[in-house]
């Protein structure tokens, strides 16, 4: 990314937030928020006082209709309160490199309020040229932010468990000291425009968002923290969807941090009916007893080269860490070329049909299944090593393995067909 763009430190948003209590005696005081915002508004700076806006503590501001925030302006936050843009709402904040747009907390203190959280679909929702730092709470928004039984938290979310979508462009934004995410896009989550942002200093991952997004990221992004403070954890965390969601054509760029596949859902099956590609340099960290499943829609193509190889990888570096990678489908596109996969062949198989006779097979890269006779597969100047059980497996019926120049290492069962170059 061009480094220049960000010569706020997070030492300066400490800075930034100095002055967000208010003054004393007949100085200007900000503009307080506490209810919710019903009719178009606009907020604008005010160069006689830090902190032009205050939202009160312990509040949800509900963003009901269009609210204008112009560049320049600074709002504060009061503990475990935040900013909630609803389905009839939008938030448009643009600012310029010269006049960000702040959004903080009354406390410098990770987690010290909620963040933003969008829930509409307005193509005007626009963070650029903004930070949001000491959001993240562990209070979480209410009523519908959570996956599974766990609550989300994160300085700027994207979407819900609602059914309704919601859209947000970023770009040029630095969000920062998060107690939790940074950015976290729920399935339902759009981001129409993602460019030059940067995340640093937060607990959890700097983005997280779903398989299908994840194509929206750019390499132009700071996702470690370099140059600032480095997040947590040092992954964007990429999370499942359901299948039926996943007829997606995209194309996953090389980042500064790895794919962290699947993180914190282990022992599941992601199955993808789209056109998955992969560019030089990506590394895929993946989940324990998790996999990747091409549907018979789908491909994936993943072509490295000598300087940039593409790897998939266990999060924890052990044989049989992961599942694999497995391929139904007979789409020409299915390439790996100058790819590492390695400590995948879990003991637990993929679901349901990779078996012969009475025995689950397991490999790193499977090619078809029982009643699968047409899938295909291109495997080049690649390496496939450390799997708990086969390397490579190809199962019989018509399904076909295009293999040269490949290197296997330390697979328990070697391959099959055990000639396979």
């Amino acid at each position: 990314m061009e480094q220049k763009l960000w010569t706020l430190s997070v030492a300066g948003v400490l800075a930034l937030v100095a002055g967000c209590g208010g003054g004393g005696g007949t100085l200007p005081q900000p503009v307080e928020v506490s209810s919710n915002i019903t009719t178009n508004t606009t907020w604008s700076p005010n160069p006689a006082i830090d902190c032009d806006y205050l939202v009160t503590a312990n509040r949800e501001i509900e963003v009901r209709a269009a609210l204008t925030i112009q560049a320049g302006t600074k709002v504060c936050f009061g503990a475990n309160s935040g900013l909630k843009v609803m389905e009839t709402g939008s938030l448009n904040a643009v600012g310029s490199a010269a006049n960000r747009i702040v959004f903080t907390g009354t406390t410098a203190s990770r987690g010290f309020w909620k963040g933003l959280a969008f829930r509409s679909n307005n193509p005007v929702n626009e963070l650029s040229f903004a930070e949001v730092s000491f959001a993240g709470s562990n209070d979480s928004f209410c009523c519908d932010y959570f996956v599974s039984v766990n609550d989300i938290q994160a300085a700027v979310i994207v979407g819900s468990n609602a059914t309704s979508t919601a859209t947000l462009k970023l770009s040029n934004s630095l969000i920062a000291s998060s107690a939790n995410y940074g950015l976290y896009v729920f399935g339902n989550g759009r981001l129409t425009v993602f460019s030059t942002n940067a995340f640093s200093d937060n607990t959890k991952a700097p983005v997280a968002l779903p398989i299908i997004e994840a194509g929206k990221l750019d390499s132009g992004s700071n996702y470690s923290g370099a140059g600032l403070v480095a997040n947590a954890v040092n992954a964007v965390q990429v999370n499942r969807i359901s299948r039926s969601a996943t007829n997606v054509n995209q194309t996953l760029r090389k980042l500064n941090v790895p794919y962290a596949m699947f993180l914190g859902d282990p022992n599941t099956e992601q199955e993808y009916d789209g056109a998955l590609t992969l560019e030089p340099g990506v590394r895929m960290e993946f989940e324990s007893n998790t996999g990747i499943k091409i549907m018979p829609t789908g491909s994936l193509n993943a072509v490295g080269t000598a300087a940039e190889p593409i790897v998939f990888t266990g999060r924890v570096a052990a044989k049989g860490f992961w599942k694999g990678l497995a391929f139904r489908s007979n789409n020409p596109s299915n390439r790996l070329e100058r790819v590492t996969v390695e400590y995948a062949g879990n003991d637990d198989s993929f679901c349901c049909d990779y078996f012969v006779s009475v025995n689950d097979i397991r490999a790193a890269i499977l090619v078809g299944a029982n009643g699968v006779t047409n899938a295909t597969l291109a495997l080049v100047n690649s390496t496939v090593r450390e799997s708990d059980n086969y390397g490579v497996y190809q199962f019989s019926g018509g399904n076909t393995i295009t293999a040269s120049g490949n290197t296997y290492q330390n697979n328990d069962l070697g391959n099959q067909p055990p000639t396979l170059p």
